[in-house]
């Protein structure tokens, strides 16, 4: 029996313990990639929140990427927007000129704002 033979009688070059061995490295190779730049990849509260306004909009038929949809859209982002900016008061005002304490959660705010809006 020449070599080519015996390597694919055996299950080819990579074999069961070889396919697990790869398959090991790059699961880890990717959990430390992920580690290494947790901001790159972390969703926060007000993408969260665009998905849930796309899913609803979505869910209703016609209701995604129409001039209703996108005006929805943007009334939920400038919700989250005056919420979160009435607690640090760093850009202008849209529409909300109250301030918050400035120690409230700016997570908080921006669900309260965009539930508010959804």
């Amino acid at each position: 029996m020449n070599g080519l033979t015996r390597i694919m009688r055996n299950g080819g070059i990579c074999g069961k313990p070889q396919i697990r061995k790869l398959t090991s490295r790059l699961v880890l190779s990717v959990a430390l990639a992920a580690l290494a730049s947790p901001r790159a990849i972390r969703a926060d509260v007000v993408t969260d929140w665009n998905q849930i306004t796309l899913a609803t909009q979505a869910s209703i038929p016609g209701g995604i990427r129409t001039p209703p949809a996108a005006r929805a859209l943007a009334m939920v982002h400038l919700a989250i927007f005056d919420s979160v900016n009435a607690i640090d008061r760093r850009f202008t005002p849209y529409l909300v000129e109250s301030l918050a304490d400035p120690g409230a959660s700016p997570e908080a705010a921006a669900v309260a704002a965009a539930h508010t809006m959804c």
